[in-house]
C-alpha cells in the first residue's frame, strides 16, 4: 500500500500542471459534449457555461496555478477576471452543498464528479 501511495505521488509531481489543465479541459468537453473550441470562448449558453464552470473548479483544485492564470488558459480570447473564477469555484461548491443537503444532484454536480472519477480513474489528476 505504501508504495501505491508513493508511485502515485511520484506520478503526480511528474505531471505538470499544464498537463493537468489540458486533460482536465478535455475530460470536461468530451463528457458534456461541449467543444472545447466552444467551452474555452466567450460563449454563455448554460451548458458551455457549466462545463467551463466545472473544468475552472477541476483546474483550481488539482493544480497551483493563480487564479490569474486559470482565467487565461480557460479563455481563447479575453482571459476571465479572477472574480469570475471564484465564481465558477463557489457555484460548482454550492451545488455540492446542495446536493448532499437535499439528496439531489444538479448538472453541474453530476459533471464534475463524473469527470473526477474518469480523471482519477486514469490517474491524470
Amino acid at each position: 500500500l505504501e508504495l501505491l501511495t508513493h508511485k502515485k505521488v511520484v506520478y503526480d509531481q511528474a505531471v505538470s500542471d499544464d498537463q493537468k489543465v489540458d486533460s482536465i479541459i478535455r475530460t470536461v468537453s468530451d463528457l458534456s459534449g461541449i467543444p472545447m473550441s466552444t467551452m474555452l470562448s466567450a460563449n454563455r449558453h448554460s451548458k458551455v457555461v457549466i462545463a467551463r464552470q466545472v473544468a475552472i473548479y477541476l483546474i483550481k483544485e488539482n493544480t497551483h496555478l493563480s487564479l490569474g492564470r486559470i482565467g487565461e488558459v480557460i479563455s481563447n480570447g479575453r482571459p476571465k477576471n479572477h472574480a469570475t473564477i471564484i465564481y465558477s469555484v463557489k457555484a460548482v461548491l454550492d451545488d455540492y452543498w446542495t446536493a448532499k443537503k437535499t439528496k439531489t444532484e444538479t448538472e453541474r454536480y453530476a459533471l464534475a464528479e463524473q469527470s473526477k472519477d474518469l480523471l482519477t480513474a486514469n490517474f491524470q489528476i
